[in-house]
């Protein structure tokens, strides 16, 4: 009988064992799983904190460029102006004439190379958006982006073309695709848009580059 006795307490005695062994590997497995959370957790902080911090980079660099641009082409705009006040009052001298002709000539080069500049750069802000709309929270700022960009070109006197819905007009859009659309009142409008065109004082100085709808529904009565 005690022979018994001690074999029920060395079963309870394994069985205990048993139970603390299997609660040890339940916490070790727990704690590792904690640790591998928190890991992930803390890298998935370090990822935002980087994107946060290249798109505040993005921003700056899109504002300081601007911010440069509108003072450099209103600089030229002013020197512009002065030297045609200038031709006025020398007209009876056509040596000064002469030269603040090839003055003027040179001013209107750097005025179009700061055209060609603010046109370049509005180029890549529009392919630059048209990336980051892609990755999520970049919208809104895609948006603020757009808006103080619009105020920029107003400012200027440039003129954006290319938009979809309006009506194709061939001295301002470039149609490179016919799209068929069964309805009627989409046809001759845009379709979409692949570059945006400018208008300068005026004057066209590139096409929008679109896609048009075309009606192809059947026969009109």
């Amino acid at each position: 009988m005690f022979g018994r006795k001690k074999k029920l307490q060395n079963d309870r005695d394994r069985e205990l064992e048993e139970v603390l062994r299997s609660c040890k590997e339940w916490m070790q497995r727990e704690k590792e799983e904690a640790q591998g959370r928190r890991e992930d957790e803390e890298k998935r902080f370090q990822a935002l904190e980087r994107q946060l911090e290249e798109r505040d980079a993005v921003l700056r660099e899109m504002k300081e460029k601007w911010n440069a641009w509108e003072k450099a082409f209103g600089r030229q705009s002013d020197s512009l102006e002065n030297l045609l006040d200038e031709l006025d009052e020398l007209g009876e001298n056509s040596r000064q004439e002469s030269i603040l002709a090839q003055e003027l000539k040179e001013e209107r080069k750097r005025e179009k190379a700061l055209l060609d500049l603010a046109c370049f750069c509005r180029e890549q802000m529009d392919l630059t958006s048209r990336y980051l709309k892609k990755e999520p929270g970049w919208a809104d700022q895609c948006r603020m982006m757009e808006q103080e960009a619009e105020r920029y070109l107003r400012a200027a006197n440039l003129q954006e073309t290319g938009r979809k819905g309006e009506t194709v007009d061939y001295d301002i859009h470039e149609v490179l695709k016919a799209v068929a659309t069964p309805e009627k009142e989409l046809a001759g409008t845009v379709a979409e848009v692949y570059r945006r065109g400018r208008i300068w004082q005026g004057q066209v100085i590139s096409r929008a580059q679109v896609a048009a709808y075309r009606f192809e529904g059947g026969t009109e009565e």
